[in-house]
């Protein structure tokens, strides 16, 4: 927990006090709610999110230098039933947009189709399971992939990210137990995240309901055959959600999710609901 507050503040300390012509868009969210994992017990559930932008001046209109910064943090009581894991993560590349003209035959005008805008990035991680018995350490090239069109057959298309690099063991009850020592491999990893909005199709209450789903993969190279054997070489992660707008104070919608998976930092293959209220932008 310290190591991961310490991030934290490392993070939010540079970014408030950012000047010149960068440009910072960030956002904190937070997530309560009740977990109930495969065997129980039912146990309260707290996660802080934090996520910046920060980008140069534009070479031109479709491309740029970014700052990516991103800190989850997710708690419960019982840490050994919790799939999720914790990191910090921070990454500083290249994204350019993709756009085309659409002709409007009716009134003989075109407009701007948005393509998605895809990113390069030098990516360094802390990531941890929920009891802090596993911690790893990353440097990576990511690849990302993101669009906000939310209609038609962008709906089947998620926004993913690919990313390759070396995995340092920072902390491992599992290879002291095995009296192995700390290593370092080179690891390969995906994600992809799929997000439907209903107001894109109806009005009214049912306007207000979103469903997303995201999944995770990993292969880690050259592990001892022991961690190999106990499933640490490769692993898949799968949440679905779905989420209701409301007007509360400090809350803006209600939800429910459920997550099942094994994660690099995660050596326990696992599952549960939750459900609860968040803060999200």
């Amino acid at each position: 927990m310290r190591i991961l507050l310490l991030c934290l503040i490392a993070i939010v300390l540079p970014l408030s006090r950012a000047r010149g012509q960068a440009k910072l868009d960030s956002a904190f969210s937070y997530h309560l709610g009740m977990k109930s994992p495969d065997g129980g017990p039912n146990m309260p559930n707290v996660r802080l999110g934090y996520e910046s932008e920060s980008s140069g001046v534009s070479e031109s209109f479709t491309s740029r230098w970014n700052r990516m910064l991103r800190v989850k943090i997710d708690l419960t009581t019982r840490a050994d039933r919790n799939p999720d894991d914790s990191f910090a993560e921070g990454a500083f590349g290249y994204q350019r947009a993709f756009s085309g003209k659409s002709i409007v035959t009716d009134t003989s005008s075109t407009l701007a189709r948005d393509y998605g805008m895809i990113g390069f990035y030098g990516d360094a991680r802390y990531e941890s399971n929920q009891s802090f018995s596993e911690q790893l350490g990353s440097a990576q090239l990511r690849v990302i992939y993101t669009h906000n069109n939310h209609t038609g057959a962008w709906l089947l298309i998620p926004q993913t990210q690919i990313a390759v690099g070396v995995t340092t063991s920072m902390s491992s009850e599992v290879r002291d137990s095995l009296n192995l020592g700390s290593d370092s491999n080179l690891r390969l990893e995906g994600e992809a995240y799929w997000v439907v909005d209903l107001s894109a199709f109806s009005t009214g209450a049912i306007a207000r309901t979103s469903i997303a789903a995201e999944w995770r993969g990993f292969r880690t190279n050259g592990l001892d055959p022991q961690l190999a054997s106990l499933g640490f070489e490769s692993g898949n992660y799968f949440g679905a959600e779905a989420g209701y707008a409301i007007k509360l104070w400090a809350v803006n919608s209600v939800y429910v999710r459920w997550s099942k998976g094994r994660l690099p930092s995660q050596p326990v293959n696992t599952s549960a609901w939750q459900v609860g209220v968040r803060r999200s932008e």
